[in-house]
This record gives structure tokens, sequence and C-alpha cells, in this order.
């Protein structure tokens, strides 16, 4: 079904109350099949936005160092196409490219060593390193080039949480500031893309602290994105209060703000919590209309909380959310009938079956998968009752125990195969089956530590260790 022509019966106002509506797409965990992300562009303009924030990482056709590109990444080509298709869109392409912490794609290789803010972290790079200005310039002018046209291009630069740590850092701190080591880093990048037309942009995070003197010359020069994912933003305190916000537009900044669709609830969360993701992106467009300054909004889609963690469930299953939030940031906040028009929403672009099959089959995947964790930590805690009580007898509960395990990590396999048939040509392959393994196959060592855990209680104890008919053995998974 054509998604070009179609109208969203969700956007009720005529004209949207946010002039700037971006939708993330996290490239570094479960990436799209490039057919299904050029349908994810029709999809997000369709939902209400007009500006799509892309964070490339290692699908990224990188020339500076082509370790960086994983086996799936996009073709120049293909990153041409995305960007035609965008264009015919009208929808605002803003690429995204690490400079400072979440560095893991890049500085995992041995010849970076010596970049490292610290040893044996990657996710930082040390700004006063050798070669260090040179591999990021490196990095964002590949980026501009392949994207000449943008109005804007993000830089990163949040949570680099080992800031300033090595010898060098320390050296410079005791004569500097942070800040102006920060400053030190970034202004040559700046000066690289606002040289190209481009306005750059940053997260907020590492600048919280400044005081107003030190962010006003900066904030010239690029634009600031506030993030924050809980609760109301603008609120008394924290890191996205209104406090730190009044501070950076009384420095002058542009600013932007950041709502979360998926990945703002914990990096263990198949399913996002759908009333605290819509809470949140309300209380960025009502902090829009009161904070000039404010741009508009970005609802982020975090894919990983960092490249050498697991994936988070795929943009496919998280429409509903992803939709609200966009009705949200268009109407200026949600009204019942938004919940209602969903389903016709989703439904008049194709979308609606599939989207419901594949949340059911994350919620029984999840459900059974809860459900044995549940019976591992059981067993576990069935033998220390009994190493901290010995006239309890070793029974029959920690083998039965074992059973449960199994039969519950049967079932979420099962699950687990065909949610991988429904996202079959949605998520490129290796990605799609790292997900799903990851969340099936980390119950392996937990059920045999629980079983040699019984035995060697009985052993010690003495006791003859209830064996079942069925033997309780789980092979390799996924």
């Amino acid at each position: 079904m054509s998604i070009k022509n179609q109208i969203n019966p969700m956007l009720n106002e005529p004209e949207p109350k946010i002039q700037w509506r971006i939708a993330h797409i996290d490239f570094k965990g479960v990436p799209p099949t490039f057919d299904r992300l050029l349908e994810h562009l029709r999809i997000i303009r369709y939902a209400g936005y007009n500006a799509v924030l892309l964070e490339w990482e290692d699908m990224f056709p990188w020339e500076v160092d082509q370790r960086f590109r994983n086996a799936s990444h996009y073709s120049r080509e293909q990153i041409q196409k995305i960007s035609d298709e965008a264009k015919a869109l009208e929808l605002e392409i803003i690429p995204l490219v690490q400079t400072l912490g979440h560095m893991e794609s890049f500085l995992r290789f041995d010849n970076y060593a010596h970049m490292l803010e610290e040893p044996n972290n990657i996710a930082s790079i040390n700004p006063l390193a050798d070669g260090a200005a040179e591999l990021i310039s490196g990095m964002v002018r590949d980026m501009m080039d392949l994207f000449p046209d943008v109005k804007y291009l993000h830089l990163g630069g949040d949570e680099s949480w080992c800031f300033a740590q090595s010898e060098a850092g320390q050296a410079y701190l005791k004569e500097h500031s942070k800040a102006a080591l920060f400053c030190h880093h970034y202004q040559p990048l700046l000066d690289i893309v606002n040289e190209r037309g481009i306005r750059p942009m940053l997260w907020h995070d590492m600048m919280i602290e400044w005081d107003i003197q030190e962010l006003s010359h900066f904030l010239k020069q690029v634009d600031i994105m506030v993030w924050g994912y809980q609760g109301q933003p603008g609120g008394d305190s924290g890191p996205y209060s209104r406090e730190v916000i009044d501070r950076f537009a009384q420095a002058g900044a542009n600013l932007w703000g950041a709502a979360a669709y998926k990945g703002g609830d914990g990096s263990m969360v198949n399913l996002p919590h759908l009333d605290k993701r819509v809470e949140n992106a309300e209380g960025w467009a009502k902090l829009c209309e009161e904070v000039k300054a404010l741009k508009g909004v970005c609802a982020t889609g975090w894919s990983r909380y960092s490249t050498e963690l697991w994936q988070i469930a795929p943009f496919d299953i998280t429409l509903n959310v992803f939709f609200l939030i966009g009705a949200a940031l268009h109407d200026g906040r949600i009204h019942d009938a938004h919940a209602e028009q969903l389903t016709l929403a989703l439904d008049r672009i194709g979308e609606a079956k599939n989207w419901q099959t594949r949340v059911n089959l994350v919620q029984k995947l999840t459900a059974r998968v809860d459900e044995a964790w549940r019976h591992i930590k059981g067993t576990h805690m069935y033998v220390a009752c009994r190493q901290h009580d010995n006239t309890r007898a070793m029974g029959a509960i920690g083998w039965r125990n074992l059973g449960y395990i199994k039969e519950n990590h049967g079932q979420a396999k099962l699950h687990a195969e065909a949610l991988q048939a429904s996202l079959a040509g949605s998520i490129c392959s290796p990605w799609l089956e790292n997900w799903l393994a990851t969340q099936i196959n980390a119950i392996h060592p937990a059920y045999h530590h629980a079983h040699d855990t019984i035995h060697a209680w009985a052993e010690h104890v003495g006791t003859e260790p209830y064996q079942p008919a069925e033997t309780y053995e789980i092979p390799d998974i996924y």
C-alpha cells in the first residue's frame, strides 16, 4: 500500500504546534534493511515528523578507516538514494557522527589504543592524544561528503564519563577548566562544519555545569540538544531541569529537546512503557511553548545503550509509541481520540496487522524469558535456604524448577523463531538473529549453573538427589 498519498488521521491540528519534529534512528543495533529503511522514511513523514536524525555508527560507508564499516553497512549509492527519498518526502536529514563519547565502533582497533581516555575503555576519545583531532575531523568530513546539502550536522558529544581523566587531560586541568578542554576539542570541528554552511549540533550533558559566561561564546557556533526521557522535562532539579534549560537559553543557545519512543525505559525493556513515553513527549511539547529558544523536539529511538551492549527491540515493534509521540509533537498534546485513531492510522499504510503480530510475539517471548529467570532465581534461593538451615532436606523442588526453566526456554525459543520469520526482510539478517539469540541464550549458562548448584549441595549434605524420569538438559539454543 502506498504511504505517500495517505493522510494520517491522528494529526488533528491544521498546522503543527512545534516547528521541528525530528525522528531518530539509531543504526548501531537492529538496523533495517535498505528497502525497509526507505519505508521507514515514508512512515516517519506520515506519522507527522519533518526531520530525521540518522545516527549511522558502523552502518555508514566510512572512508577514513574502512574497518569502521560492519558487514551489513549501506553503500554510498544507497546513502544517495536515502537522501533522495528524504528530499522527495520533504524530510530534513540530520546526520550524526560521534566525536567524543560512544566511540566504541571506532576505537576498538589496536592502532587507536593510544587515543583512549583511559586504558581498556574504548568508549571515549582523548582529545589531546596524537592523531585524535585528525581522526575525528576525517570522520566529520566523510559524513559531510555524502551529505553536502544538509542544514544541520549532529556531532554527538555526550556521555564521555571519563573526560579529561588521561594523564594529558589531568595536566591540562591544572591550568584550564574542563569547559576549556571541551572547547579546545570542538572548536576545529565547529569551524569545519560552519565553513560548509552547515549548523553543528551537540548533546547538552557535558555542558550542564558550565556557567553562562563559559557557554555564551561557544554557543554562538553550535545548537544544543537537551535530552531527558523520564517524567516532565523542565522540573525543579536534574540534568534537564528548568534551571539548566534557562541557563542555556540565557547564554544565547538555539535549543532542541529530546524525548524517546524506544530505549528510554531501560536497556532490558523490549516494549517501551507507553504512558511514560507519551507523558515525557507531552512535557517537551509544552516546554516548547514556554521557552522560545527551543526550536523543536527529537523523538529518539535507541537500539543499544552502547555498541558493547545488547540490542533493544526494533522500530517496527514500537510503532504505537512512535505515532503517539508524533501526534503529541504535531498537535501539542495527546487527545483521547489519538488512541482510537492509532489502529486506523497504521491500517491505512498496511502496518497494523504486522505490528500487532510482532507486539504479541514480543510480549509472549518476554513473559517466557522472565518466567525462566524467576525459576532460576528460585532455584538458587532454594539451595541458599538449605545452606543456612541444614535441617531442611534436599527434595524435588529444585529439580522441578529446572523443568520449569526448560519448559519456558522452549516456549521462548518458539516465539523467537516466529518473530524472526515475521521480521525477515525488515531487519538486517545477522542483527535480527543476534537480538533474538541474546534474549534466549542468556538462559543457557544460568540453567546449567543452577543445575550444578543443586548437585553440589546434594552431594555436600549426602542426600540422594531427586531425579525425575525426564532428563532436564537444555541444548545450545539459537
